[in-house]
C-alpha cells in the first residue's frame, strides 16, 4: 500500500481528533503545539500567510518536506469523510480511490451566478483582482485561458484548497500554481483592503487549483467535506445533511 499523509492546516489548535496519518501544519508566527509542523523555517512565505492563507503551508511543504506517495490538504475544521458514518477518510481509502482516480476533491458547490460573479459579489472578492488574473492568464498563460473562462462561467466550483494527489501531481501543481502568483503579486496594491479581502492570493488559488486540473484532463474523484464544531451534536447533525445529500445524489444519477 502507498504511503499517504494528510497535512492539517491550522493558524490554533486542532481540537478535532484526527488520525496518525493526519499531520497538522502551523501557519504564520503563531506559538501552538511544539508537535506541529511549522511553514516559518527553511524556504518559506510564511509571513506572506495574512494574504496567502492555507498556500504558505503548500509552498512549505512542496520546498521542504520529503513528501509521501499521496499527498493530502485540508483544514482544522474541514476534512474530507467517507460513507457510511462520515468519518475521517484513511490511507485504505485513499490508496482505493486513487487507483482509478487521479485526485479527490471536494464536491462542486453551486452558485446562483456564475463562478466569476459570486466572487466579485461576495465580501471576498473585487472585480478589479479577477479581471487581472484573467488578463494574466491570458498574456502569460494563454494555453490554460479557455479553461479558465470555463470554470469561470460556469455555476459550480470545488472550493477550500483541498485536494488528495501524488506527489508528483502536487509539486508540478505547486510550480504553477506560485509561478502564477508571485507574477500576479507584482502588480497588486493591497493598501485600503479589509482583512477579508486582502486574503486574495487564497481566495484565487481556489479558482486556479479547477482550472490546472480541467487543463491537466485528469481524473477527479469528488468527495464529502465535513465542517467540525467543537459541540459534538452539531457535527451529528452536519453528518445526518451530508447523508441527505448523497441520497439525493443517488436519486439523480
Amino acid at each position: 500500500m502507498k504511503e499517504s499523509k494528510i497535512f492539517v492546516i491550522t493558524h490554533k489548535k486542532i481540537f478535532y481528533k484526527i488520525k496518525e496519518d493526519y499531520v497538522p501544519v502551523q501557519v504564520g508566527n503563531n506559538s501552538l503545539d511544539e508537535k506541529y509542523l511549522k511553514d516559518n523555517t527553511g524556504d518559506n512565505i510564511s509571513d506572506k500567510n495574512s494574504n496567502y492563507c492555507e498556500l504558505t503551508a503548500l509552498y512549505w511543504l512542496w520546498k521542504n518536506y520529503e513528501l509521501p506517495d499521496y499527498v493530502g490538504i485540508c483544514h482544522y475544521r474541514r476534512f474530507f469523510v467517507k460513507r457510511p458514518f462520515y468519518k475521517l477518510i484513511d490511507q485504505k481509502y485513499i490508496n482505493k480511490q486513487l487507483e482509478n482516480y487521479d485526485v479527490i476533491l471536494p464536491y462542486h458547490f453551486k452558485t446562483k451566478s456564475t463562478v466569476k460573479d459570486h466572487f466579485i459579489n461576495s465580501p471576498s472578492g473585487r472585480k478589479e483582482d479577477i479581471e487581472r488574473l484573467e488578463n494574466l492568464i491570458k498574456l502569460k498563460y494563454s494555453e490554460y485561458y479557455q479553461d479558465y473562462i470555463n470554470v469561470m462561467s460556469a455555476k459550480s466550483s470545488s472550493y477550500f484548497n483541498m485536494m488528495i494527489l501524488s506527489k508528483e501531481l502536487f509539486n508540478e501543481y505547486c510550480e504553477w500554481l506560485f509561478d502564477i502568483l508571485f507574477e500576479y503579486e507584482k502588480s497588486t496594491n493591497l493598501t485600503g483592503y479589509t482583512k477579508q479581502e486582502a486574503r486574495i492570493y487564497g481566495f484565487l488559488s481556489e479558482f486556479l487549483l479547477n482550472v490546472w486540473l480541467r487543463h491537466k484532463g485528469v481524473k477527479i474523484k469528488y468527495c464529502n467535506v465535513l465542517k467540525v464544531d467543537e459541540r459534538p451534536y452539531i457535527n451529528l447533525l452536519k453528518k445526518v445533511k451530508l447523508f441527505m445529500k448523497d441520497i439525493i445524489r443517488i436519486f439523480k444519477r
